[in-house]
């Protein structure tokens, strides 16, 4: 392949070839190639022009590469200084939001060395930035703190980036904060890692007081002996406290989320209790009290409650209702037992009069109608014959021994039994209340 293109560019007739390298500090650059029509020895000052003409060819070649080199290295430079502008320019926009970022923006190495901070940043750790650049990040933090970055470390030596870790830190005036920080590569930084930063100091320490605040009126919604039910407007039940399960006989897994709120009371009762609600005849528009009304237990039977309940509101709004349950059927237990003790206690109290009664009236009865059956009994035996007053003193001492035995009964009365009198009018029934055995009372 050599010397193709010569034998081409050149007539047959030159058959006579010579060749001298062309080099430069022995280095081969190419070949001189000197044709001739006949075969004949080069003359030694020719052979050195010829050498001499090869080496200027040598630098000349080496100068237009240089050249060539020259060129090609300027174009390079230019585009890579104006890619750096381009890239400066763009850099100057984020330097700029970064300085004004609420959040602290640290740039560090995945050791934890600080290389840059933002003004934020200082504000939030509580040091100046020539205090806080080219220490460690972990000497910031609180020990438990520190024993988190541990952890977080690991993960960026495997170029994993966590998010939203919370890093109790410590500021030089001894106040403790608790930051959010979240980590993420560097561009074209492989040692690097950037480190946002965020105080949420009084975010978690709200947080805590609300879970408190949760638990504890979770705590009283639990221990509360009434039932409490709680459901959306669409009346889907969000609550359903120990207390109702007790009462419904439901399961809260069962009910809460599943079930309806109409499904918890027998017939349209749901729909009266709303309306009861939103009227201001039971304590207020929103509101209602005392409101005496039934619900429907699991096995179907209807059980009577005291309702106290009223709308939430969020915003002005209602979002839903709450209802407060007092089971009325121990209650009602123990009114009908009270009522049949009042009762039987009247009862009672009605026999011991009615005996107190009967031992007075004889008492003080018998003492006149001996005196009377006395005189009675000398009159009719000083009368002989049968006469009119004969006949008149024997029907008095009849009547009086009658009325005598009436009175007897009176001193034996245990009970009170009555019977009709005249129109509605009733009076103690004399026979049937001094029976041997009194009447078995229902209870």
């Amino acid at each position: 392949p050599l010397f193709d293109l010569p034998q081409v560019a050149l007539p047959a007739r030159y058959q006579s070839l010579t060749l001298f390298p062309i080099q430069l500090e022995d280095e081969p650059l190419g070949v001189l190639f000197l044709r001739f029509e006949e075969t004949r020895k080069l003359r030694e000052e020719d052979e050195f022009a010829l050498v001499t003409i090869a080496n200027a060819t040598g630098i000349a070649l080496r100068n237009a590469n240089l050249v060539k080199s020259l060129r090609a290295q300027s174009s390079r430079s230019w585009f890579a200084h104006a890619e750096a502008e381009k890239q400066l320019q763009a850099l100057r926009r984020f330097a700029d939001y970064f300085d004004s970022s609420a959040d602290g923006i640290i740039v560090m190495t995945v050791a934890g060395n600080v290389l840059f901070c933002n003004p934020s940043a200082c504000q939030i750790c509580g040091q100046n930035e020539e205090s806080l650049r080219d220490r460690n990040f972990a000497t910031l933090l609180s020990p438990d703190g520190q024993t988190r970055f541990k952890r977080v470390r690991q993960s960026l030596a495997k170029t994993d980036y966590p998010r939203n870790v919370d890093l109790p830190l410590r500021t030089p005036q001894g106040e403790r904060r608790i930051l959010s920080v979240s980590f993420s590569s560097v561009r074209q930084e492989h040692d690097s890692v950037m480190v946002s930063l965020r105080d949420v100091t009084e975010a978690r320490t709200l947080a805590r007081e609300l879970t408190k605040t949760k638990e504890f009126l979770q705590r009283v919604i639990d221990s509360s002996v009434d039932a409490i039910v709680s459901a959306d407007l669409k009346g889907r039940v969000l609550l359903f406290n120990p207390a109702a399960e007790r009462t419904y006989g439901y399961q809260a897994a069962d009910v809460v989320g599943r079930m309806n709120v109409r499904d918890l009371y027998p017939g349209r009762t749901a729909a009266t209790i709303m309306r009861a609600i939103r009227s201001d005849d039971f304590g207020g528009s929103g509101v209602v009290q005392g409101f005496d009304t039934e619900l429907l237990g699991k096995n179907g039977t209807t059980i009577p409650v005291r309702l106290s309940a009223s709308l939430i509101r969020h915003r002005g709004r209602p979002i839903g209702s709450v209802g407060v349950f007092k089971d009325l059927r121990a209650e009602q237990t123990i009114a009908k037992r009270l009522a049949a003790t009042e009762r039987d206690l009247e009862v009672q109290e009605k026999k011991a009069f009615v005996a107190e009664l009967a031992g007075a009236a004889a008492h003080e009865l018998n003492q006149p109608l001996t005196a009377v059956m006395g005189y009675a009994d000398m009159i009719a035996r000083s009368i002989e014959g049968e006469s009119r007053l004969k006949r008149a003193t024997d029907h008095i001492v009849a009547e009086t021994e009658r009325m005598a035995e009436i009175v007897r009964k009176i001193g034996k009365l245990t009970r009170y039994e009555s019977k009709a009198y005249v129109g509605e009018t009733k009076i103690i029934d004399i026979e049937r209340s001094v029976d041997s055995e009194p009447p078995v009372t229902g209870r």
